[in-house]
């Protein structure tokens, strides 16, 4: 036999007999529990793999559906290492939203979704739902008594909750007539004269009304949303079940293009989710379909996710089989067993008798039990873990500290501890915890705005001790008290205090900064009478400076260039939807309107339906995180801290009930626990996801308590026997009880130097002093340096003056570097020659020399990091500019949509659907669409993307028009072999010089034809200008050029062996561009790319010096 007859196939290679059997099952649906550790993802990647090499399925047929981009990624890449880079991106892996998206752009119309729809936010939600209450209340549905409390708003806010819940669910309207229906029938038959009591009945009777109205509101208020184009993300799952429900052609097409369902962390979907993965794969029919997860580690309840997904799996595919992945590679037996006793108390588990063993063998001795610390105080947590990582580190100095993690209940925690560590001279992550947090430069715009708009004296202070302005804080505190002083008194003369811009005015004399100030503000307040909000926007960052105005490091500009974007790009989605007249007020009121998160996340994008990523961490340090944020994740050694019952500690269990139907009204098997014991459940499966990040050592903590808790104490469960703590002969147990004072004062003994308790505390305040020193003074030197280059701009008349912005900057260059020095070290160190004879030096060390600070400062912006995901329009727009491209598709910023590209996306999509239309009708033999039903497709989704921006010119039409019937009589072929209609087609790529994971190539070929002759014609459609490079396109055409590599990766062929054509159909002229295969030299489009890929990598987003975008306002030019 020979030697690849006899070898093992890589699907099958690696894999324990449940990982196994898992990968082989074949014979239907199949739920793969997968506790912690167990290799789920390996199970994923080798059951794709096995589909595509032993059973020869196209990967095309395969959809592996996850929760975030991140995790789709990283499926690809470990999918690449067993079936191929291209076969790997041709996978569907996404999203369930991402994967809804893509139907309804396919079938959206099918159930009158306009081609182009907009996501809404919370204030178009609500204003809708207004709108549905005011129709409602003019239909008479709701009357007088149900608008008595809170009027509309009211109604519509009490509605939402109950839309949400019913959205969450997949119902739609008709299904929740349905259930008030049901819901009347059960408050009959339970009511008066059945088992349920008065203050039951009462209560039930509320809720029924309530429910009903929100019912009626429903209906009205999904109406308005699809009439308008304005989805929210629910729909991008509702919307397709109601496509594959109504539309036979569409539900055929989908089931029969994703014949291979697979589904990651099946234990965070939510009713809605089981529903669509119901229609893609029936319970009727027989399909391929793998769902893999673990219910012990369902913790998104609060999002809406249904921890007892698996048992209602089993329920809707009644023949599914389940197979139990329990053998962890990750833990220890500890570790395991610890998680496990805590787990296995729970009310409700799919499988209550499974059980994780441990598999790994760790080089050197893994604890043989789990610590359970007892601390007094709340400073002892930092302190005490802060010891133990010192004493780690001493003696397993090869251990990064990124191998430790603090995994908390909170932000706070996580704050309070990461304040001690750094005091300890630890370095800290807390990236994953800042990501919620607004940037100062976005802060000093808002506050630019609010005082343009409002001309109160609230953001005040700010606009006085930020730069340009940079008024000392005393000075400045004292001129916000004398206008408030004045606007009391204004208020007790019952007169209207003088607006705060002519207030600093008529006091500019008084300081020199509030004639700067003064000028500013009298400036911006003239031309927010003239521009629209995005525009004043940009007059504000650019008059103000305030992304340059302090001379930051490299990496800190960037961060603040980022969120400056973001905050811009948030003002330039929200134009469209202001209040007329759109100005700069008019964007106040309505950002003020928003959650407190949209406002600092920043708008929905069509982006996030495929899944927001959590940040990520940032640099080398002690990790800190949540356990809603440690999911996936895995660190050597795990502290568990704040463990009890009290509000603010792990294990809290929240006591707020959620709204929900009646359980007999459930479409599921009833779950008889209480909200209680759901709580409980909930708060149980985070610790155990928790305390499984863990792989070698896990420590717990928790305060020293006077008795036994009455309520659920997970730390008492694990470190206490009945009544008493565990003792030193409690030896059985898979934990020990410490006393925190003891550890430390073993560190101690081991040498590990902490500042003790009393000092940690006493120094916690001083610390942050000490940083505030340090950024203030370094701020200081910036400022100056920044105002003698803002003199010599103004012009320099005389020599003197030269002379003393040179010192002004030679003394801020020497001041900063002095600041560096002593935020490291003593004043000792510091070199002579830098000193030279200024006083700052010492000035500087005295108030530094109650501690040195250790810790350098940290902030380094991540890069771009590949493998990236590339397109011809990425790669196009870096050649013309890297910094418009930095703008664009890193930070996501973008000019508004021009005439140009509102007539570009018509066409196009009008072409898609009359090719779609033409295709079917020469398929069945009928009647050929013409140019008169391109024209007509052409107008509805005219009409549509008007609404969706705001309205458009009129006369735009009549360019659309002109140009489909001079292409349509120029350029189309009734005899045409038309293969593909806006095909996706993926391809991964490697430069020639080799990258260590593929970038993905994102293609979607507009139109290709197969040729009498058997070869093939790629169609690119051109509603532009004719310009000379379309009509003539050169060998090394770069959009041609990708697109024939994505066709021949399609074909499964090289692209040097594609015979036929590319071509451009400019519909301007109705003129073909037509190149041969033959003559496309891809080797000098691969360079093209290659070139660009290798800028990217190398962080090269300078902006070119004739480029009059964006990137002149927020990046230096060279």
């Amino acid at each position: 036999m020979s030697r690849a007859m006899s070898e093992t196939p890589r699907w099958s290679e690696g894999l324990n007999d449940a990982q196994r059997r898992a990968v082989e099952f074949d014979e239907g649906p199949v739920a793969v529990l997968a506790g912690p550790g167990t290799g789920k993802t390996r199970v994923i990647t080798h059951r794709i793999a096995r589909l595509i090499h032993r059973d020869g399925v196209r990967p095309e047929t395969i959809a592996a559906m996850t929760f975030t981009v991140k995790a789709a990624a990283e499926m690809r890449h470990r999918l690449g290492a067993l079936v191929g880079d291209n076969a790997a991106s041709r996978v569907q892996a996404g999203t369930f939203h991402g994967l809804g998206r893509r139907i309804l752009i396919r079938f959206g119309d099918m159930i009158g979704l306009a081609a182009n729809h907009d996501l809404m936010d919370s204030v178009q939600q609500m204003r809708l739902l207004t709108q549905a209450v005011g129709d409602a209340a003019s239909e008479g549905v709701i009357g007088a008594q149900h608008l008595a409390d809170g009027g509309r708003d009211g109604v519509a806010s009490r509605a939402l909750a109950w839309i949400e819940h019913l959205r969450n669910s997949a119902y739609f309207p008709a299904d929740a007539r349905l259930l008030a229906e049901q819901w009347g029938g059960l408050i009959e038959q339970r009511g008066p004269e059945g088992d349920w009591d008065e203050e039951r009945l009462d209560a039930e009777l509320v809720r029924f009304a309530e429910f009903s109205v929100s019912c009626e509101i429903y209906e009205r208020y999904e109406k308005l949303a699809i009439e308008r184009s304005m989805l929210s993300f629910d729909d991008f799952i509702l919307l397709p079940i109601r496509v594959l429900r109504q539309s036979e052609s569409a539900r055929a097409i989908v089931r029969d293009e994703l014949r291979h369902l697979v589904v990651d962390e099946f234990q965070d979907v939510n009713g809605a989710q089981l529903a669509f993965l119901k229609e893609l794969s029936p319970p009727t029919a027989s399909r391929d379909l793998c769902v893999v997860g673990d219910d012990d580690q369902a913790i998104y309840g609060f999002r809406g996710s249904d921890d007892r997904a698996f048992q209602h799996f089993t329920e809707i595919w009644t023949d599914a089989k389940t197979v139990a992945l329990t053998e962890n590679y990750r833990s220890s037996s500890a570790v395991l067993e610890t998680a496990q006793k805590v787990i296995e108390r729970s009310h409700d588990r799919f499988e209550p008798e499974k059980v994780i063993e441990a598999r790994r063998k760790f080089e050197g001795a893994a604890p043989e039990r789990v610590e359970a610390l007892h601390v007094t105080t709340e400073s002892d947590y930092g302190m005490t873990i802060g010891a133990m990582i010192l004493v780690d580190r001493a003696e397993h100095p090869e251990r990064p500290l990124s191998s430790y993690a603090v995994i908390a209940s909170s932000h706070k925690t996580c704050a309070e501890i990461g304040r001690v560590l750094e005091l300890e001279g630890i370095a800290v992550d807390d990236s994953m915890i800042r990501k919620d947090e607004e940037d100062d430069v976005v802060l000093d715009v808002k506050a630019w705005i609010e005082a343009i708009v409002t001309g109160t004296g609230v953001s005040l202070t700010r606009l006085l001790v930020r730069p340009p302005v940079a008024m000392s804080a005393a000075d400045a505190i004292g001129i916000q008290d004398s206008y408030e002083s004045h606007a009391r008194q204004a208020k007790v003369e019952e007169t209207r205090p003088v607006p705060m811009p002519e207030w600093i005015a008529e006091r500019k004399d008084e300081h020199p900064a509030l004639g700067r100030l003064s000028e500013l503000l009298i400036t911006l307040r003239e031309l927010s009478a003239k521009f629209d909000a995005e525009s004043m926007i940009k007059e504000i960052i650019e008059r103000t400076g305030v992304a340059h105005r302090e001379l930051p490091r490299g990496d800190i500009e960037a961060v603040k260039i980022a969120a400056l974007v973001r905050f811009l790009k948030y003002a330039q989605d929200l134009q469209r939807r202001l209040d007329p007249p759109g100005d700069l007020a008019a964007f106040w009121r309505y950002y003020n309107e928003l959650t407190v998160k949209e406002q600092i996340a920043g708008p929905a994008s069509f982006d996030d339906i495929n899944g927001r990523d959590d940040a990520e961490f940032e640099g080398e340090g002690v990790r800190l995180l949540t356990a809603h944020g440690s999911k996936g994740l895995e660190f050597d050694t795990v502290f568990v801290p704040k463990i009890g019952a009290q509000q603010g500690m792990f294990g809290n269990v929240p006591s707020e009930e959620r709204i929900e139907l009646p359980p007999e009204l459930s479409k599921y098997l009833v779950d008889s626990r209480s909200f209680k014991e759901r709580a409980q459940d909930e708060v149980r499966r985070l610790f155990y996801v928790a305390c499984t990040r863990a792989e070698r050592r896990l420590i717990l903590m928790s305060k020293r308590a006077r008795g036994q808790s009455k309520s659920m104490h997970l730390f008492q469960e694990l470190a206490w026997r009945g009544k008493a703590p565990l003792g030193p002969d409690d030896r059985d147990e898979p934990v020990v009880l410490l006393e925190a004072e003891d550890v430390v004062r073993d560190s101690i003994s081991r040498g590990a130097t902490l500042r003790g308790a009393d000092a940690l505390a006493s120094e916690s305040a001083s610390h942050e002093a000490r940083s505030r020193v340090i950024a203030s003074a370094q701020r200081s030197a910036r400022r100056a340096a920044a105002q003698a280059l803002d003199r010599a701009e103004e012009g320099i008349d005389k020599e003197q003056s030269l002379d003393s912005s040179g010192d002004a900057l030679m003394t801020s260059l020497r001041r900063l570097a002095i600041i560096e020095s002593l935020s490291r070290g003593p004043l000792e160190d510091v070199p002579a020659w830098l000193v030279g004879d200024d006083p700052f030096a010492e000035e500087f060390a005295d108030r530094l020399s109650a501690a040195r600070e250790d810790r350098a400062i940290s902030g380094d912006v991540s890069p771009m990091k590949p493998p990236f995901k590339l397109s011809y329009s990425k790669i196009s727009q870096y050649e013309r500019c890297p910094g418009c491209f930095y703008l664009k598709y890193v930070l996501g910023l973008s000019e508004p949509a021009s005439g140009e590209q509102i007539v570009g996306t018509v066409a196009h999509t009008a072409l898609e659907r009359f090719y779609r239309q033409w295709s079917e009708a020469d398929a069945e033999g009928g009647a050929l669409p013409g140019a008169d039903d391109l024209v007509s497709i052409a107008k509805e989704v005219f009409v549509a993307e008007s609404r969706r921006v705001g309205g458009v010119d009129p006369s735009q039409f009549e360019q659309i028009e002109s140009q489909l019937r001079s292409g349509y009589e120029r350029l189309h072929e009734d005899g045409a072999e038309v293969m593909m209609i806006e095909e996706n087609a993926p391809f991964a790529y490697r430069r020639d010089s080799g990258d260590d994971e593929p970038h993905s190539f994102d293609a979607k070929l507009d139109r290709v034809d197969r040729t009498p002759d058997g070869g093939f014609r790629i169609i690119d459609y051109k509603t532009g200008k004719a310009w000379k490079s379309l009509l003539e396109p050169k060998k090394d055409d770069l959009q041609l050029g990708i697109y024939a590599l994505a066709l021949a990766e399609k074909l499964e062929m090289d692209a040097d062996g594609l015979s036929g054509s590319a071509e451009y159909w400019v519909f301007s002229s109705g003129v073909r561009g037509v190149i041969d295969f033959a003559d496309l030299d891809i080797a000098k489009v691969r360079k093209r790319i290659d070139k660009t890929i290798t800028g990217m990598l190398a962080g090269d987003f300078g902006p070119k010096p004739s480029c009059e975008g964006l990137c002149g306002t927020f990046l230096k030019r060279d």
